[in-house]
């Protein structure tokens, strides 16, 4: 019988104490059948919480560190620190036995030989957007610093062995026609962790939290930062409030830098009473609130594949989007939802309700995409993929 292929999963996480956005909900629901494919070790950084290991499933998985971070003040950037870090240990990498190296963060490359004799390459590119480009309105510096990113990414993409991408159909068409050359680029989605959300949730008790029965139920999750845009999402529902039932309501899940800009625009805009801030919580709960809803509302600027966006149809729901990348392949119009194609608050009240109409239908059909896209069926193509360049 061969010997298992050895891998090696980098990411500039210390897979706890950060929040678990998609890319880190992707490596922790990966990794119990990683393992059992793969001769798998999980590389990450000290984040000063003293954390040498994770779970996930019922497993434990140790982890690795190349290197720390800070999370209070510092001087340095940490993606600077990151890089740093590995960039000093890369000869254990390079020569520790390893078939692949599997990384999850493009910066990650800037600190490894590629190009040269060692192991398969292959990074999991989770997002298509610029990073220097989702803080508001860029500079010229910063619009500097970007385009040197975007030559970056081309030279990693060009050098990887394998590039695994968070996409949907027009998104995967998008990178593939940016990145021309022999690498293989093959499009995996994200999934919703199937034994959390969907039947297995329930609902969370609406009068703890001053909700009546009938009232509809619009969620929003997500970060409150520049590229989730959820200072749209309080504008566009303002818009849609004004002539919409007293009892639609919004909840929004998550937290950011603007959290309390958010708070302030409600009180503005007059649906203070009609919106919950509820911070960041745990998946469990996310999924309970989920189960409660009656529709998902997404309003980021753009994305590779959002989890939230998969977590949501397993759960049943009709979406209204923005008509970004990476939304593609479960918001159907007049299927499963809306997209809406500009960006104007007042362009959402009519494809709200129009959904909201329709929920139930919609979102059965959501459903149904969604189990295209199980844990089941991704991750097995994911190891095949990784299995087939190794």
């Amino acid at each position: 019988m061969a010997a298992r292929k050895r891998l090696a999963v980098l990411c500039s996480t210390d897979y706890a104490t950060y929040p678990v956005g998609g890319m880190m909900s992707f490596i922790k629901d990966a990794a119990p059948e990683l393992a059992r494919r793969f001769d798998v070790d999980f590389w990450g950084v000290d984040a000063g919480a003293d954390v040498d290991s994770f779970s996930t499933a019922g497993q434990r998985f140790p982890v690795r560190h190349f290197g720390s971070v800070k999370t209070g003040r510092r001087l340095l950037p940490n993606m600077v620190r990151v890089t740093w870090h590995l960039w000093r240990n890369r000869k254990a990498l390079w020569s520790g036995g390893y078939d692949g190296l599997y990384i999850h963060g493009l910066p990650l490359n800037a600190a490894l030989p590629l190009g040269r004799p060692g192991p398969k390459v292959i990074n999991h590119v989770h997002g298509l957007t610029n990073p220097f480009l989702m803080h508001g309105a860029p500079g010229p510096a910063m619009r500097q610093i970007a385009k040197g990113y975007e030559r970056f990414r081309r030279s990693v993409i060009a050098k990887s062995d394998l590039v695994l991408l968070a996409a949907d159909h027009k998104g995967i068409d998008a990178f593939r026609a940016a990145h021309p050359g022999d690498t293989r680029i093959e499009k995996i989605e994200n999934f919703s962790d199937t034994t959390i959300f969907g039947a297995p949730a329930a609902p969370p008790d609406r009068a703890a939290h001053g909700l009546g029965d009938a009232d509809r139920l619009i969620v929003h999750v997500g970060r409150f930062a520049y590229q989730k845009d959820p200072l749209l999402a309080l504008r566009a529902f303002a818009a849609y409030a004004g002539s919409a039932p007293a009892t639609d309501r919004l909840v929004m899940i998550g937290d950011g830098p603007l959290l309390a800009e958010g708070k302030r625009l409600a009180r503005t805009l007059g649906i203070a009473d009609r919106v919950q801030f509820l911070g960041h919580q745990p998946r469990d709960v996310i999924a309970s609130w989920l189960a409660a809803a009656d529709l998902y509302f997404y309003t980021s600027h753009a994305n590779g594949y959002p989890i939230s966006l998969a977590e949501a149809a397993q759960s049943g729901l009709p979406i209204v989007s923005t008509a970004v990348t990476g939304v593609h392949d479960l918001v159907h119009p007049g299927e499963t939802g809306a997209l809406v194609q500009d960006r104007d608050p007042a362009s959402f009240a009519a494809p709200i309700a129009e959904t909201l109409a329709n929920r139930h239908v919609y979102g059965a059909r959501a459903r149904e995409m969604a189990a295209r896209f199980t844990p089941e069926i991704i991750l097995d193509r994911l190891c095949r993929e990784i299995a087939d360049v190794l």
